[in-house]
C-alpha cells in the first residue's frame, strides 16, 4: 500500500512539536533563563523562519510546553472528576498537580515558577483553571459567582501558588501535603465553602496525584533523578 503523505497542517503540527521538544530539553538541562532562541534554533537544526512562523518568542514556547503538560495531567482523571461532588477538590486540583510536579522535580519547579513572574501566563493559568473547574462544579453545590468574581479569587490564589513552586524550585523541603492543607484551608475560606474535614480532602487530593504515572507526560521534564527524590 502506498504510505499516505502528511497534510500540510500535520507537517506543521509536527515541526511545532519538534521545536517544543528540542526546547523542553535545553530548558531542563540548561535552565530557562540560560537558553536563548539561537541555541533553540541551532539544537533543532532549522531556520529562524521555522521556528518564528510558529512560535512568538521562547516564553511563548515554554507556555505551550506547560500548556500540554497540564492538558495531559488533568485529562488523566476526567472520569475521577465526572463523579466529583465536592468543590474543593475540583478547586483545589489543577494548583494541586502544579505544586505536586513541582515538589518531586525542582527543574520542573523553576520553570513553572518563572511562568507564574509573567502576567500572560498567570492569565493564561487563569482561564485555564476556570475552564477546567468549571465543568465539573457543574455537579455540585456551589455559590453563585460571578466570572470576575471567580477570576479575582483565582488569580488571588495562584499567587500562592506560584510563590510555593518558587519555594521549590530554590531548594524548599516542606511536604506537599502541608502545603496543600493550607491551600485547602484558603481555599474554603476564600469561596465561603463548608470545610468538615480537611484531612478526608487532602488524603482524597493525595492519593489522586500521587497515582499518576508521570513519566508518560514528559520527555524530559518528570525524569526524576535521586537528588530530587528527597523533594517527594
Amino acid at each position: 500500500m502506498p504510505s499516505i503523505k502528511p497534510t500540510v497542517a500535520e507537517k506543521r503540527d509536527n515541526a511545532r512539536k519538534a521545536i517544543m521538544r528540542v526546547a523542553e530539553g535545553l530548558f531542563y538541562r540548561n535552565g530557562y533563563d540560560e537558553t536563548s532562541i539561537k541555541d533553540i534554533i541551532r539544537e533543532a537544526g532549522i531556520l529562524n523562519g521555522s521556528l518564528y512562523n510558529r512560535f512568538r518568542n521562547k516564553e511563548e514556547i515554554l507556555l505551550s510546553i506547560l500548556s500540554d503538560v497540564f492538558s495531559d495531567v488533568l485529562d488523566r482523571f476526567d472520569l475521577e472528576f465526572e463523579k466529583e461532588r465536592d468543590p474543593l477538590v475540583i478547586l483545589i486540583f489543577p494548583s494541586a498537580v502544579e505544586v505536586y510536579l513541582s515538589s518531586v522535580s525542582f527543574r520542573f519547579a523553576r520553570l513553572i515558577y518563572q511562568c507564574h513572574r509573567t502576567w500572560s501566563a498567570v492569565n493564561g493559568f487563569v482561564t485555564f483553571n476556570y475552564k477546567w473547574t468549571n465543568k465539573y462544579l457543574k455537579n455540585c453545590e456551589f455559590p453563585e459567582f460571578s466570572y470576575d468574581d471567580i477570576v479575582i479569587k483565582t488569580t488571588f490564589l495562584l499567587g500562592a501558588v506560584g510563590n510555593i513552586c518558587g519555594y521549590y524550585a530554590n531548594g524548599g523541603k516542606r511536604g506537599f501535603g502541608d502545603f496543600l492543607k493550607d491551600g485547602v484551608v484558603l481555599l474554603s475560606s476564600t469561596f465561603n465553602l463548608p470545610l468538615d474535614d480537611v484531612d478526608a480532602v487532602v488524603d482524597r487530593i493525595l492519593d489522586l496525584v500521587r497515582n499518576c504515572d508521570l513519566s508518560k507526560y514528559s520527555e524530559y521534564i518528570f525524569q526524576i533523578g535521586s537528588e530530587e527524590l528527597g523533594h517527594r
